[in-house]
């Protein structure tokens, strides 16, 4: 169930990476072998929400997702997901001592 979402934002973090070393879109297209579509909502994605805010969701969801698979209980394993994602701050503008 969690599966898609890992691998979006490790598209993300990919595309980000890849830019950052100067790579053009469709050098990162071709490379990473995403469609067009795939490309698009992750690029958009990583436009919008900074580094470490993605790497932090990343590795919320491995997290889940091991724990998941170890055997914990599946309703506190989701509850427990909705309360670490609800308590990242998106806001840009937070002064880094609030995050």
């Amino acid at each position: 169930i969690i599966r898609p979402q890992i691998r979006t934002f490790l598209f993300i973090l990919k595309i980000i990476a890849a830019r950052s070393l100067g790579n053009s879109d469709s050098e990162i297209m071709r490379v990473s072998k995403l469609s067009y579509f795939l490309y698009n909502k992750a690029q958009s994605m990583a436009q919008k929400i900074r580094v470490d805010r993605i790497e932090t969701i990343y590795q919320i969801l491995l997290e889940h997702d091991y724990r998941q698979k170890s055997g914990y209980d599946p309703n506190w394993l989701l509850d427990l997901l909705i309360i670490k994602l609800c308590q990242i701050d998106f806001n840009p503008n937070t002064p880094k001592y609030f995050r």
